[in-house]
């Protein structure tokens, strides 16, 4: 029988590698496997809501997290009020996408290492944050958003300007 190395708390616990945050990640990664049978669940993160890809990138789902914000930017843009309808969908479930994240990951450590304790510094290697992608995440919104603002600002000082040459 195949061995569930992902519910090894050992494991989990190297690859969250925050340890204030094991016991949340415990919780929510046991509501998306239920007796093996991964299903959807609902899991509430601020941090998420706020920016689910910047979260993502601190995780390390970076390709998630791209993609997400390409769609956050997408729906801000062109739709409206449906973003912020999005941020509120994506706060509780953007933690679903780190764990599966964290499956793949286990299931290559178990692949490629028999033993137990490089099993748990592979996982301490390959999950836990990045705060480098994190950072760059906030200065890349930072800068987007100061972008934003001059534009609206040109946009307006250029339309001011048209009026008043015609009336």
């Amino acid at each position: 029988m195949e061995e569930k190395l992902y519910r090894n708390l050992d494991i989990l616990e190297a690859y969250i590698g925050t340890p204030d945050k094991f016991q949340w990640y415990e919780k929510a990664f046991d509501k998306y496997d239920v007796n093996g049978i991964e299903k959807i669940a609902w899991n509430w993160s601020w941090y998420a809501f706020f920016s689910t890809p910047i979260y993502l990138l601190y995780r390390k789902c970076y390709i998630e997290g791209i993609i997400l914000w390409s769609l956050q930017l997408f729906t801000n843009l062109f739709v409206g009020g449906v973003g912020f309808i999005l941020s509120i969908i994506l706060a509780g479930i953007a933690p679903m996408f780190v764990f599966k994240r964290y499956k793949r990951i286990v299931k290559q450590i178990q692949e490629a290492e028999d033993n137990p304790n490089l099993r748990i510094e592979m996982a301490r290697d390959l999950g836990g944050v990045n705060k480098t992608a994190r950072n760059l995440g906030i200065l890349f919104q930072i800068i987007l958003l100061f972008t934003l603002f001059l534009s609206l600002i040109f946009y307006f000082g250029t339309m001011a300007s048209v009026v008043n040459y015609y009336y």
